[in-house]
C-alpha cells in the first residue's frame, strides 16, 4: 500500500476516533449492539461484518480481533465483537450512518445519512427520542470522508457502497409501499 493512501485513511480515522453519533460512548445505549451477534447476520448464522476500503486490510491485517473474509460486495472484516477501539475500520466509525456521496458535473456532494442496514441493530433510529445526532459527528465523518475521496481507489469503492445502499433503501421503499 502507498504512504499517500496510508496517510489519507489515518487521518480520516483520528477524525472519529473520539466521536459517535452521541455526545457520549452511542454503544452505551445498547450494550454494543452492532459488535454483537444480532438477527442482521441472517438465520442461516453466516458471517456478518463491515465492508473495507481498499487499503485497510494491509493496515488491519495481523489484529487478532480480526479476520478478512471476500464478499460479492468487496472484503469485509468480521470481528471477535471486541477490539481497539483505534483498530476500527472507517465503516464502523461512522456506524450506523453511511456517505451518500453524488457526483454531478465533476463536483462531488456528500451527505452523512442514516444507514437502512442499521435500522433493526441500532436504538438510535428505532427511539425517536435517541434520533438527534451529534453535530460534531456529522461534520467529522464528512470531513473524513472528504480526506478519502482524495484516493481513487476508495473514492470508487465510496461511490459503490453509496450507490448499493440507494439501491437498498429504493427497494425497501418499494416493498413497504
Amino acid at each position: 500500500m502507498n504512504y499517500e493512501k496510508k496517510d489519507l485513511i489515518f487521518k480520516a480515522y483520528d477524525l472519529l476516533c473520539d466521536v459517535t453519533p452521541k455526545k457520549n460512548d452511542c454503544g452505551l445505549l445498547c450494550g454494543g449492539a452492532c459488535c454483537k451477534e444480532n438477527s442482521s447476520h441472517g438465520e442461516d448464522g453466516g458471517q456478518c461484518g463491515m465492508l473495507i476500503l481498499p487499503g485497510e486490510k494491509e493496515l488491519l491485517e495481523g489484529a487478532e480481533e480480526f479476520s478478512f473474509v471476500e464478499s460479492h460486495e468487496g472484503d469485509m472484516l468480521v470481528c471477535s465483537g471486541r477490539c481497539l477501539r483505534e483498530l476500527r475500520p472507517f465503516a464502523c466509525r461512522i456506524f450506523p450512518f453511511y456517505p451518500k456521496i453524488n457526483e454531478v458535473s465533476g463536483k462531488i456532494y456528500i451527505k452523512i445519512l442514516p444507514d437502512p442496514r442499521a435500522s433493526g441493530i441500532c436504538p438510535i433510529f428505532n427511539d425517536p427520542r435517541r434520533r438527534k445526532t451529534h453535530i460534531t459527528f456529522l461534520r467529522n465523518a464528512k470531513k473524513a470522508v472528504r480526506i478519502l475521496i482524495n484516493d481513487a481507489d476508495i473514492r470508487k469503492e465510496l461511490i459503490s457502497q453509496s450507490d448499493m445502499i440507494t439501491d437498498i433503501e429504493a427497494l425497501r421503499k418499494k416493498i413497504l409501499n
